[in-house]
């Protein structure tokens, strides 16, 4: 492979763009010779509308980043409702395998390299059957309800559960793994992974913390997006007065769950800023994956709520620059699905959170976030599918107002200094990436 050119291929998502595109800029910014970077790009409905402002943005401000798209495949509507989510994403990436064979062939002709794996995540019996049974997961990590494992690890009759077992398999031959964290903030998992328990019978590749890389607000063009009127009400607020609430590019609810949210900030008098998708059809998908703005604002919340919350509240239909909005001073507290580049983001921006997981890794984060890091408060689910809204409010409250808030709050602030360090000059991520051959 050209020595010159990094080629990096993200799964689909802007969330692993992301990811892909800060490690670019971390190794371009701290290496001596020139280099450049080029992401390779499915194309797919996991594409949110951002991605092309995202992508325009990046090769404005960072020319030696380039981007090669795939086509896009056409999708077999059968199997997409036959198949689970995980097994759809599988096979998607599986066909996509020519095309990245021939973008890796044009860039780059020929010798071999090291392969590294950058992971941007943190049963004899299906585990989507062991209700009420509880996971003890190796070296200090908290237990974790068996039915809230990631949904391939669920069912072993699902294509899904196969596909993971491949992967995993590879990733522990891989020659190293680059991870987006830094040590500091996961002494626990490190030394789970560092052990060799992870991978009986053989060697654990070496890990490399390199993180975390987060997008900046430049990386954003928000004036293409419509929401400096939003941000700028941000400005407007005291400080550490507002609770931002989002659920990553794809969490969503239903629509008795968006009603619930919204009974709780309407009776609460709390600051709120509230970035809304379109609800889900029912409990189970928690995600959407196509036509993020197609849908009513008014029609999906309660009668009158946006005109009687207008002094104290902001809600923005589908998307909003994340980064700036937690950067913004007047944010105290983030009500978060977990996933982990917003973990990293509100870890960044010094901001405790409250831990409402929705699918994925997501549970494993948040019991890591609450038990492990204490930088999290948990929204209790409980077992009828819909958080009522005394829930919502308890979190909230107990995050803005109380003594326990506060405690999180002290946590955060440190802990955003130390993710600042890792990437100084002879912090552990930059001395990480050096090591990386």
């Amino acid at each position: 492979m050209n020595a010159e050119t990094i080629v990096v291929y993200p799964a689909p998502g802007i969330g692993h763009i992301i990811s892909m595109v800060e490690l670019g800029k971390l190794i371009l910014g701290h290496h001596s010779t020139d280099l450049s970077i080029t992401i390779l790009l499915t194309t797919s409905c996991m594409d949110s509308p951002s991605v092309d402002s995202y992508i325009a943005s990046i090769s404005r401000s960072h020319p030696a980043i380039s981007f090669v798209q795939f086509p896009a495949l056409a999708e077999d509507p059968e199997m997409v409702q036959r198949r689970s989510p995980g097994a759809v994403l599988f096979d998607f990436i599986n066909r996509n395998a020519p095309n990245f064979r021939r973008s890796l062939l044009e860039i780059a002709a020929g010798g071999g390299r090291d392969r590294h794996v950058l992971w941007l995540s943190a049963a004899d019996k299906s585990l989507k059957d062991q209700h009420g049974v509880l996971l003890n997961l190796p070296g200090g990590l908290p237990p974790l309800k068996a039915t809230e494992m990631p949904e391939p690890a669920l069912d072993k009759d699902d294509p899904d559960f196969s596909n993971m077992h491949e992967f995993c398999f590879f990733l522990a031959k891989s020659d190293g793994i680059l991870v987006n964290t830094f040590e500091e903030l996961e002494l626990t998992g490190l030394r789970a992974l560092t052990s060799g328990i992870c991978v009986p019978g053989g060697p654990t590749p070496p890990i490399f913390c390199i993180g975390p890389l987060v997008s900046g607000p430049e990386s954003w063009d928000t004036d293409s997006i419509n929401v400096q009127d939003d941000l700028a009400w941000l400005d407007q607020q005291p400080s550490n007065r507002v609770v931002f609430l989002c659920f990553g590019s794809r969490g969503t609810f239903t629509e008795a769950q968006v009603e619930e949210i919204a009974v709780r900030l309407e009776r609460s008098g709390q600051r709120f800023f509230w970035v809304l998708k379109r609800p889900a059809s029912d409990e189970i998908s928690k995600q959407v994956n196509t036509n993020l703005s197609e849908f009513n604002l008014e029609s999906v919340l309660p009668d009158g709520f946006l005109e009687k919350t207008r002094d104290r509240g902001r809600v923005v239909k589908s998307w909003a620059p994340q980064v700036e909005v937690l950067s913004k001073g007047s944010v105290g507290g983030f009500m978060t699905h977990c996933g982990w580049n917003s973990v990293l983001e509100a870890v960044v921006a010094g901001v405790p959170m409250i831990a409402w997981p929705l699918y994925a890794e997501q549970h494993l984060n948040r019991n890591i976030l609450v038990e492990n890091m204490r930088m999290a408060i948990a929204v209790d689910e409980g077992g009828g599918g819909i958080v009522g809204w005394k829930e919502v409010e308890r979190a909230v409250r107990e995050l803005m107002a109380e003594e326990g808030g506060k405690e999180l709050r002290e946590k955060s602030l440190r802990m955003k200094e130390k993710a600042n360090e890792a990437l100084e000059d002879g912090g552990s991520s930059l001395n990480n990436l050096c090591k990386v051959g």
